[in-house]
């Protein structure tokens, strides 16, 4: 009897055993399967490549960028670091890029060959460029006062294509080959939505009620270099972040809100909307108002160009 207890117990003990060696394996099992899982390479942005070649640079984009800004300090308007721009995924923009190849067309390159000329030649509101808009001859001081301002966004704008380095879609995959040409440089940021921007900003000053149409207009400007290939989307958002910071430090300055508050005279003539596209189109009291105000005006008719 004893000797039939003594094996059942034998057999209890290494069955125990055994179950309880199967749990830690199985539980190691597991364990090596997670950890195996977790070392396996994680999925990374695709980088984007580096312009590199400076020297291949449109020497008038190097003239610009070497010179110095009229009233912004150039270290406090970059907002990037390195970290983010590892996040970019080149791969999803290029992606981006070429969902919008499609939309191609001669009109969309001849608006962005027009921009790239100047942002003046820009189709802005519909088919009229931001010359018709914002005419030197009907305006003469606001023109002056955006050309001004476009000086000091231009440099930072050149400054972080130097910063950044990041070529243009065509250099990342040739399937995506504009057809238009553009400056030699940098991709990011985006001159032309910078530029674009910057415009929309001023008019929304002078001319509140067409806002919204300003806004379509700038980022019409910054879509049409997408679809063109010439930039990636990224390239216009941080453009416009640019623009922002650009134009919030001018507009601390009282030397620039003084010649707003000036040249919001020659806006105060126009009775509806958008301006328009000859000085013929004026009413006669229109422009008895546009003479006498201009007249009064603290700037004089030589100081076309104020300096900032």
């Amino acid at each position: 009897m004893d000797s039939l207890q003594e094996n059942s117990s034998e057999k209890t003990r290494s069955r125990s055993v055994t179950l309880g060696v199967g749990v830690v394996l199985t539980f190691l099992i597991i364990a090596g399967l997670v950890i195996g899982v977790l070392a396996l390479p994680q999925p990374e942005n695709i980088a984007f490549r580096s312009y590199s070649d400076f020297e291949a640079w449109d020497p008038e984009l190097k003239t610009i960028g070497a010179q110095e800004p009229y009233l912004i300090d150039l270290t406090t308007i970059s907002a990037l670091d390195n970290s983010v721009i590892a996040q970019m995924d080149a791969e999803f923009e290029l992606q981006k890029l070429k969902e919008l190849k499609p939309l191609r067309n001669e009109q969309i390159d001849a608006a962005v060959l027009a921009t790239n000329e100047s942002i003046f030649n820009a189709p802005f509101v519909g088919d009229r460029p931001l010359e018709s808009v914002l005419n030197g001859v009907r305006y003469p001081r606001s023109r002056a006062l955006l050309e001004e301002i476009l000086h000091d966004v231009r440099i930072a704008v050149i400054r972080e294509k130097e910063r950044y380095d990041i070529a243009r879609p065509a250099q990342h995959d040739l399937s995506i080959q504009p057809t238009v040409e553009t400056s030699q440089s940098p991709s990011f940021p985006s001159l032309p939505a910078a530029e674009a921007h910057l415009a929309y900003l001023l008019l929304t000053e002078l001319d509140p009620q067409n806002a919204a149409t300003y806004a379509v207009g700038a980022d019409s400007v910054a879509r049409r270099t997408h679809i063109s290939g010439t930039n990636f989307e990224n390239d216009s958002v941080y453009a416009r972040h640019i623009a922002q910071k650009v134009y919030d430090q001018i507009s601390s300055d009282e030397r620039f809100l003084t010649l707003l508050d000036e040249v919001k005279i020659e806006w105060e003539v126009q009775a509806d909307a958008i301006p328009p596209e000859n000085m013929d189109e004026f009413t006669p009291e229109q422009l008895e108002l546009l003479q006498q105000q201009t007249a009064e005006s603290a700037l004089s008719p030589a100081d076309v160009e104020p300096e900032l």
